[in-house]
Parts: C-alpha cells; sequence; structure tokens
C-alpha cells in the first residue's frame, strides 16, 4: 500500500501520471491521489461536504468549506452551502459526477499542464455495481466517452480526459488494504453512510451478488427515530422542544442530550433503545441475506459505524459470542484502498 500523506504537497514537483480515487458518499466526497515525491510514492487527500446548490454567476459564497463550480455554462455553490442530495440509493446523478470531476480538479489545480489524461477509480454502491445497466449507467455518466472535460473551480479553469475509469465496489478498497490478513476468507461489510447503509458480501475477493444489498436506512433514519421519540415522549416532549439531528449526534457520544444533567437522564435510555435496535435490525437484515454468520467476519464501516461505535461494540456480543466483527474508524479508508488498488494495476509511465 503506498503511503498516505498531508494535503499539502507540492504539485509540480509530483509525477505527471494522475491515478486518482473518489467516494463520492452521500454526505461527504473522499478522494485520494497517488504521487511522485522525491522517488517516494505517497497519496495526497481531499475531501468535502457532497452538496450542491444552484446559482447565479454573480452570487457572493460566503464559507471555507464551499467552492464556486462553473461547468457547462452554470455555476453552484458545492461543499456546505449547498443543499443536501435527496435519498436515492444509487449515485447515477449530477452531483457525484460533478463531485468526481471537482476531485480531480482540486489534484490537478497546482499543475502547469492543461489536457490532463486521468487513470480513475470511483467507489460504486453495491446495488449499482451488481446491476450491469446500472453499472454502465454510472460508468458512461464519469467517463464521457473519454472526451476532455472542462471545469472551473474557485476561478481556477482545468481541462482532463479520463483515460481509463474502474467501477469500484464498496467495500473493495478496504479488502485490497487487509495486508496482515485480519479477515475471514468470507467477510460482509456494513457500510453505514449518511442516508443509505450498502450490506457487500464477499468470499475472497469476489462478490456474491445475491447477497448484498443497499437500503435507505443510514444513520439520518436513526437520528431521524431518535429526534421524533423524544419529542413525543411523555418525559421529554415537555423539556425538549426543537432538536437539530447534529445534536442527536452529539447526544449519542455524549450518553444523552442536552447539558443539563436532568434532561440527560431523560434522554439517554430513548437514544440508548433506538441505537440497540438499529444495530439488531442490522444483524437480522444480514441473516435475511443469508450471511454464514458463523464463518464471517463482519466489517462495520462509515461515519455512522463511528458514531455508533460503542452500541456496535456491546450489542454484536448480547445478539451472540460467535460473530467476529470489525469497526473501521478511518472514513477515509475506502477511497484509500481504492487508489492503491488502482496503483497496483496502472500501467505506469
Amino acid at each position: 500500500m503506498v503511503q498516505r500523506t498531508e494535503d499539502n504537497i507540492d504539485r509540480e514537483n509530483a509525477a505527471k501520471v494522475e491515478i486518482i480515487a473518489v467516494d463520492s458518499g452521500k454526505y461527504s466526497l473522499k478522494s485520494f491521489r497517488v504521487i511522485n515525491v522525491n522517488n517516494e510514492t505517497l497519496t495526497e487527500a481531499f475531501s468535502i461536504r457532497n452538496k450542491i446548490r444552484k446559482i447565479n454567476k454573480d452570487s457572493v459564497i460566503i464559507g471555507n468549506s464551499t467552492l464556486r463550480v462553473n461547468y457547462e455554462g452554470e455555476t453552484y455553490a458545492f461543499g456546505e452551502n449547498g443543499d443536501d442530495p435527496d435519498r436515492d440509493t444509487v449515485k447515477s446523478s449530477f452531483l457525484h459526477k460533478l463531485s468526481v470531476y471537482i476531485a480531480i480538479h482540486h489534484f490537478i489545480k497546482g499543475s502547469k499542464e492543461n489536457n490532463i489524461e486521468v487513470e480513475l477509480a470511483v467507489v460504486c454502491p453495491i446495488i449499482q455495481y451488481v446491476n450491469n445497466t446500472l453499472r454502465k449507467e454510472f460508468y458512461d455518466l464519469i467517463y464521457n466517452e473519454g472526451n476532455n472535460i472542462t471545469i472551473n473551480v474557485d476561478n481556477i479553469e482545468k481541462t482532463f480526459r479520463i483515460r481509463s475509469l474502474r467501477i469500484i465496489p464498496e467495500g473493495y478498497g478496504l479488502l485490497f488494504n487487509d495486508e496482515e490478513g485480519e479477515y475471514n476468507d468470507t467477510i460482509g461489510f456494513i457500510d453505514i453512510g449518511g442516508q443509505n447503509i450498502n450490506f457487500v458480501y464477499y468470499n475472497g475477493k469476489t462478490v456474491l451478488d445475491d447477497k448484498c444489498n443497499t437500503t435507505d436506512k443510514g444513520i439520518f433514519s436513526l437520528l431521524d427515530e431518535i429526534n421524533t421519540n423524544i419529542k413525543t415522549n411523555s418525559e421529554t416532549s415537555f423539556i425538549v422542544k426543537d432538536i437539530q439531528n447534529e445534536n442527536i449526534e452529539k447526544a449519542i457520544l455524549a450518553g444523552g442530550y442536552g447539558k443539563k444533567e436532568n434532561v440527560k437522564r431523560l434522554t439517554s435510555p430513548i437514544i440508548d433503545e433506538c441505537c440497540i435496535n438499529y444495530i439488531k435490525n442490522l444483524i437480522n437484515f444480514v441473516k435475511i441475506l443469508n450471511w454464514e454468520l458463523a464463518a464471517t467476519t463482519l466489517i462495520f464501516c462509515g461515519g455512522g459505524a463511528i458514531l455508533l461505535k460503542k452500541y456496535i461494540q456491546n450489542t454484536i456480543p448480547e445478539i451472540s459470542d460467535y460473530i467476529d466483527f470489525k469497526i473501521v474508524e478511518d472514513i477515509y479508508a475506502n477511497a484509500s484502498g481504492a487508489v492503491s488498488y488502482l496503483y497496483s494495476t496502472v500501467n505506469k509511465y
């Protein structure tokens, strides 16, 4: 695996071959680029909120975490000040196309070259990957028939062409980076994103299509449930009138809502019950998918897995003592593994 480095590389001293991988989730865009600096192979990372809003070309964008993007005659705010995406379970959308191009632009914007060629890998939701029609649709959307793509981000215009594109299923990057052989031969990835959950089942490095699925029960659905239950519970409804879901996330980590101990004490059981049931429902669902739990390593990943770490650790052993599971706490692991895989397969020159 190539070594990861910080996002402050002198791009002009990097090698000219562009090897880039993108994991464009519903919550955030994660991407990596392989670079060679002083004969050392490193990876450079870039991430940003995956939100977009069409704006007037003269609109003022406020905030350091939002980009002004001009593409095909239209202007967009991309990042924190964009609009949340819909809850569709597939990624063949303009948002994801543009996010891939923005990631590429980020990595090449400091180069003096133009008309750059890119070797690209893009992570694809499993429901899309196992469906040949949807996978081809996603491929065609990103690849642009191999034609030049011009995009302007924050008044820097770059043109590039995708020389080759590899569509990679969810989890494969993590699997590729399993250098120490920690996992069983049979591996089940439960990737808990903001809006969706991807259930991906591997035998070795082969995806078993009939045991995979994508649902719309990502972490946002859990936050919605907790929010509703606190507002409607007879003991807490009169205390808590208006709760934002980002505060529910903080409450999960803190063991209760708010700063007052009496409010925390009343809301803590509600949060615990919802989170424990959420984990139990995940295990029940993989049983429906016929995952062989006694012979499978369950890999919980994604931002939702990090948020629910203590509940996963405490609930799974209560369900069964024979379930082998691990939690990946690096939200960039899938994209990092994808770029390592791509680097290993590209004919570099």
